[in-house]
């Protein structure tokens, strides 16, 4: 019997390995009655031996490789098939040539049903042109491309997706291009409200009446300001945008560093500030700041006010009430703010104590009606209701007053009516 010799090595190393397993079993499975065996069976006897064993091996090593082949189909499906990304193969002219389940499932279509169908028919029309044009890269480039447009579900809803195409071959040798489908709706949407908030904010930013600036917290450099702060401060954006916060101050240096604290929540009122103008001129301003964080970095957003005006008001009204005190504190009348509800006297001035008197402290203790005549009572009771009903805006009188030392001041008395936190009388 004559054996067809091999000369491959995968062959060479089964028949090296047969001969090892049988040689351990003649060794162990033939006696000695097996040797008065002419020497031609018995080479035939083993070399049938060998022959099985390589067939077994071949055997189990085919079933190796089934199972290894099995696993690499699951996981090609895992990884293809099931996939949260859209994978298809798509020809030079637009046709899809192969899809996984993934994105026959976006589209809402059987995954057969895309096989050779135009890939345009998924797209949306506004966004053909852009499909159009990525063919066209596609076709000069050679590495990957990408783009996004929005594509079409079977009932009509849509979705947006990104594109990642490279060129390969197939595997008759044609040119395709192998695609990877992401959908990126929510972080276009996400996209489109932040760009949406951007502007509704800049617009609010910049109709503001305030000087508002964006000042990053770390270095003072001005990295935002509106319309309002130009025409405060003289300068232009361009020139702003060069400063930082306290290149504005007009205060000494220790209070130019004064600021907002980092990590401060709500809106901090910073104490009276003067700041100077392009021109050299310094105002007083009003600042209410916020902290916040920009573009992953602490910023504080002031908002300034010129208080120019109101410090002018504020002044006037001290002057007036310095005058106004004068002329109470030295006229040569009594006068004196009384609560026309209660009687209460709240503040009397010199002459007014004088005609009554009392000491001015005693003066603040005391109502009108304990100082007043008991026969003159009722007629100032009876005016100042008349008063207070509003039926009168005041009134004149002559009446007596009780002095400490028992005797009686005849007066004449003109009550006038103040408006202030209640009714209150000058009596």
């Amino acid at each position: 019997m004559s054996r067809i010799k091999k000369n491959k090595p995968l062959d060479n190393f089964l028949r090296k390995n047969a001969e090892e397993v049988a040689g351990r079993t003649d060794a162990t499975a033939l006696g000695k009655s097996d040797e008065s065996f002419p020497e031609e069976i018995r080479v035939v006897m083993h070399e049938l031996k060998v022959h099985q064993i390589e067939l077994e091996m071949q055997n189990q090593e085919l079933r190796q490789t089934q199972e290894v082949l099995s696993a690499a189909r699951e996981r090609y499906f895992e990884f293809y098939d099931l996939a949260p990304v859209g994978y298809f193969s798509l020809s030079t002219n637009g046709l899809i040539i192969e899809a996984n389940l993934t994105l026959a499932t976006w589209l809402g279509v059987d995954r057969g049903a895309l096989v050779m169908q135009s890939f345009t028919l998924y797209i949306r029309s506004e966004d053909q042109d852009v499909f159009y044009l990525y063919m066209k890269q596609l076709l000069k480039a050679r590495v990957t491309q990408s783009c996004e447009l929005w594509l079409l579900e079977r009932g009509g809803a849509e979705f947006c997706a990104q594109l990642d195409a490279t060129a390969s071959k197939g595997a008759d040798g044609v040119e395709v291009y192998r695609v990877v489908v992401t959908d990126v709706t929510k972080r276009k949407l996400t996209e489109e409200t932040l760009r949406e908030n951007e502007l509704k904010y800049r617009h609010l930013f910049e109709m503001e009446s305030d000087a508002l600036f964006l000042i990053d917290a770390q270095s003072g450099k001005i990295i935002e300001a509106n319309v309002a702060a130009v025409d405060l401060y003289g300068y232009s954006r361009t020139e702003l945008l060069q400063m930082r916060n306290v290149d504005l101050s007009a205060e000494p240096g220790e209070t130019r560093k004064a600021g907002v604290a980092a990590g401060s929540s709500g809106i901090i009122k910073i104490p009276l500030r003067y700041h100077r103008k392009k021109g050299g001129t310094i105002f007083p301003v009003e600042i209410n700041a916020t902290s916040l964080i920009w573009k992953g970095r602490p910023a504080h957003l002031p908002a300034i006010r010129d208080i120019t005006e109101r410090k002018k008001v504020e002044a006037a009204l001290g002057e007036s009430e310095q005058r106004f005190k004068k002329l109470f504190e030295e006229a040569p009348l009594g006068i004196a703010i009384i609560d026309s509800l209660t009687g209460h006297i709240c503040e009397v001035n010199p002459m007014f104590a004088k005609i009554a008197g009392r000491t001015m402290d005693e003066m603040i203790q005391i109502d009108w009606m304990s100082i007043t005549h008991p026969d003159d009572v009722q007629e100032d009771l009876d005016n100042m209701a008349l008063l207070n009903a509003g039926k009168i805006n005041g009134f004149q009188m002559q009446k007596r007053y009780l002095r400490n030392d028992g005797n009686s001041v005849w007066i004449s008395m003109t009550i006038a009516q103040m408006k202030v936190e209640r009714k209150i009388s000058l009596n």
